[in-house]
């Protein structure tokens, strides 16, 4: 099973194909990108890869040409995210850069929060309990994940600063607070906008709905 997040569209691509594990509609299965979690899909992947295409237009009486704009190496989970990013840029490469989680409860257990920095630059995480000296600072390209923030006000809120690297110092860029719960996960993905080049953070909760597990406290 697998499910997908857009960062931010590429090329105008809002759908992709991908294997269908029943070879039903020419062997191929549409999915739609969105800035938020889809629902949960199933898919065919060989050597253990994932790959994402687009049709190709061309004659009527050719065959169907792929293009494929993501792909990724499967982590050992049955249930995967799919998170796509903007690519590189550079000529030859997939329009979408692919981040390929284990998206079940044991690798990613709900309460807890996955960090990942797509700034070009160093990224350092004061939340909650884990500031200061156990601030957590991020490569670029590097991921991490934190156990659920226990730090919190009245509100289930905990205190966040988050400083990107200029130089040779970190200077503060986001001042802010989010929420923690049992029954949410989230993804913070760092980084710089594209138009203003000011550093920021992106925030997507992950909420699990209430038919997924009654009865489960906030």
């Amino acid at each position: 099973e697998f499910r997908t997040l857009c960062f931010k569209h590429q090329e105008g691509i809002k759908e992709v194909l991908v294997r269908s594990p029943d070879g039903k509609d020419k062997g191929m299965l549409q999915v739609p990108l969105h800035r938020s979690y889809s629902e949960k899909m199933k898919m065919r992947a060989e050597d253990g890869v994932a790959a994402f295409a687009v049709e190709e237009p061309g004659a009527e009486d050719e065959e169907t040409v792929y293009r494929t704009v993501a792909q990724a190496k499967l982590p050992a989970s049955r249930q995967v995210l799919f998170v796509f990013l903007p690519g590189g840029g550079k000529e030859g490469e997939h329009p979408y850069r692919l981040l390929a989680l284990p998206d079940d409860e044991r690798s990613f257990p709900w309460g807890h929060l996955r960090l990942f920095n797509m700034a070009p630059v160093p990224v350092r995480f004061h939340l909650g309990e884990y500031s200061g000296s156990k601030a957590r600072t991020l490569k670029p390209g590097a991921l991490d994940q934190i156990a659920r923030i226990r730090k919190l006000n009245a509100y289930k809120m905990y205190n966040v600063v988050i400083e990107f690297q200029y130089k040779s110092k970190f200077i503060v860029t986001n001042n802010t607070r989010w929420k923690s719960l049992k029954r949410k996960r989230d993804l913070a993905i760092a980084f710089l906008h594209p138009k203003t080049s000011r550093p920021t953070v992106a925030l997507f909760q992950d909420v699990r709905r209430q038919h997924d597990k009654p009865g489960t406290p906030p």
